[in-house]
């Protein structure tokens, strides 16, 4: 019998269609093999259910991702201290200038007595040579010398301030009016009265012998107490010696002997 001319057709059709069958469940297999590997790499071997509700969709497996390193321990910052108000976010406080070791100190000058020599009754006598042409020191102790002989108003010291008073300039602070270093010092309670000098001189030769110097001497003196300057005066006389150094020892010794009394004098009138 004689197969139909529409028969071979059909049956090309089926073989294909049952091939397409094949192939389509190979696909399947393949998928779920490719969902399950999927599964492995992102949710770390989880059920092929889970997977496909999961992923959704065949995906390559990306490259596991490196291993994270520890987290540093964070160290807690310190806490600002109560009075700064930056810790709450205001404005900084004002800080206070720094002081400057040039600024006065308040407090009364130390360093500028000696010992305590008297006990609040006395004159204490400073002098210092002045001057371009400065006299000799020897001067000074010539004149105060023979100060402390002729004092009337009780004791006179020389002794009462120390080197300090003259090389740190209270002196010249003292001379130009600023009294009350001397209250700062404590002075009024070793002394009644502070005689304070400065000594000059002015030398020439002499006009009738070539050997001989002539000099001028003089002392500006001030006199204060507890109440501030109470004289002040300048005592001038001259002096002849065989050497400048001995003429003005000399105008400073006749200083001493005839304008002492007004030197020392308790009131200034001599």
């Amino acid at each position: 019998m004689m197969a139909k001319p529409w028969t071979k057709p059909i049956g090309l059709l089926g073989t294909v269609f049952v091939s397409l069958l094949a192939i389509i469940e190979f696909a399947e297999e393949r998928w779920e093999i490719r969902v399950s590997r999927a599964c492995e790499a992102y949710l770390g071997g989880a059920s092929l259910e889970i997977c496909r509700a999961t992923v959704g969709q065949p995906t390559t497996p990306r490259e596991p991702l490196p291993e994270r390193p520890a987290p540093t321990p964070r160290v807690p910052a310190r806490a600002a201290p109560s009075g700064d108000v930056r810790a709450r976010g205001g404005q900084p406080p004002a800080q206070e200038p720094e002081r400057s070791s040039r600024e006065p100190t308040t407090g009364p000058p130390s360093g500028l007595l000696r010992s305590p020599g008297t006990t609040g009754h006395g004159t204490a006598l400073e002098i210092v040579v002045a001057g371009r042409n400065a006299p000799p020191e020897n001067a000074v102790g010539s004149l105060e010398a023979r100060l402390r002989e002729s004092g009337s108003g009780g004791p006179v010291s020389n002794a009462i301030f120390s080197a300090r008073f003259r090389n740190d300039g209270h002196f010249d602070r003292v001379f130009a009016g600023q009294t009350s270093v001397l209250d700062q010092i404590g002075v009024f309670g070793q002394v009644d009265r502070v005689v304070l000098g400065r000594l000059s001189a002015t030398c020439d030769k002499s006009a009738a012998r070539d050997d001989m110097a002539i000099c001028d001497v003089s002392l500006e003196y001030k006199t204060f107490s507890r109440s501030g300057i109470i004289a002040s005066g300048r005592a001038t006389q001259r002096g002849g010696g065989f050497s400048k150094d001995d003429a003005i020892v000399r105008g400073a010794e006749l200083i001493a002997e005839r304008d002492g009394s007004s030197v020392l004098a308790e009131n200034g009138d001599g």
